[in-house]
Order: structure tokens, then C-alpha cells, then sequence
């Protein structure tokens, strides 16, 4: 069974790094034009539901907030499935919270090298940032669940 999770994670983790790298890899009007469709979506669906309209002036507004959003949720995501992946093969949970954020780190540097290449796009530290501050994120709510799953174990050990 740890053999089939590693790989899980191996391959979450793969698919991860494939999309970050395949996203930035689009020049700055394709993957702007992509992410106000996203976003324009999001908020006529929410508009629905909510029963409330948004403009298109309000939207672009949103834009910008809406693309960093995605950097930091993207690395969130990559931090937990990383930090899976490294549990299970390193062991030793002390020290896979920091691997996995130097792993995280890395990656943020490295994707922001690699759209120095692609036309119109640049590097940015403020991206290396915010993708930083979403792994950390990541790696908070892993650390949440597996100290939530202690306290649960110790509560359901004291009643029996």
C-alpha cells in the first residue's frame, strides 16, 4: 500500500509541477486573456448564485488579485502534495517540512528563470514571494490536519 501512495504523490506532484511550468510558459497576452475568461466565468457563475452583478471594469479590476491568487493557491497545493510524497519516502516528519519548502522554493525560482525565456514575461521575486507564502501555507494546513489527527487520537484512546 505505501508503495501505490508514494507513487499518488509522486505523480500529484508531477502533474503539478508539469501545469505550473506549462501556465508560465504562455506568453503574457495568451495567459492573460485565459485567466480574465477563468475569472469571468467565476463571477457570472457566483453572480447567479449570489443573484448579484459584477462589470466588466469590476472585473479586470479584479484581475491582477485573481492571478497572484492563483500563484499562491497553486504552490499551496504543490506544498501538500510534495510534502506527501517526501514523507513517504524520507520518513522523518522534522525534516520533510523543510524539504519540502526548499523543494517549493526552488520551484518558485526556477519558474520564474524559466519565463525570462517566454515572450512577454518576466522574473519576478514578488511571484517568488507569493508562490513561497502559498507553500508555507500549504505546509500549515498539513501540519493543522496531522496535529488535529493527534489531539482526535488521543481524545478517542482516553474514552476507551
Amino acid at each position: 500500500m505505501k508503495n501505490k501512495n508514494i507513487i499518488i504523490y509522486i505523480l500529484l506532484t508531477i502533474g503539478c509541477v508539469v501545469t505550473i511550468f506549462w501556465l508560465s510558459s504562455q506568453e503574457r497576452a495568451v495567459s492573460s486573456v485565459n485567466s480574465l475568461k477563468i475569472l469571468t466565468s467565476i463571477m457570472e457563475f457566483l453572480g447567479k448564485v449570489f443573484n448579484f452583478s459584477v462589470t466588466k471594469q469590476q472585473i479586470r479590476g479584479m484581475h491582477n488579485l485573481f492571478r497572484k491568487a492563483a500563484h499562491f493557491s497553486v504552490y499551496a497545493v504543490l506544498a501538500v502534495f510534495s510534502y506527501k510524497m517526501f514523507r513517504l519516502i524520507v520518513g522523518e516528519k522534522k525534516r520533510v517540512f523543510g524539504i519540502t519548502l526548499i523543494f517549493c522554493v526552488l520551484m518558485a525560482i526556477f519558474d520564474e528563470l524559466h519565463q525570462l525565456f517566454v515572450p512577454g514575461r518576466s522574473a519576478e521575486v514578488r511571484d517568488v514571494i507569493i508562490d513561497t507564502l502559498g507553500a508555507c501555507f500549504g505546509l500549515a494546513v498539513v501540519w493543522l490536519s496531522n496535529t488535529g489527527v493527534k489531539i482526535i487520537r488521543k481524545l478517542t484512546n482516553k474514552k476507551k
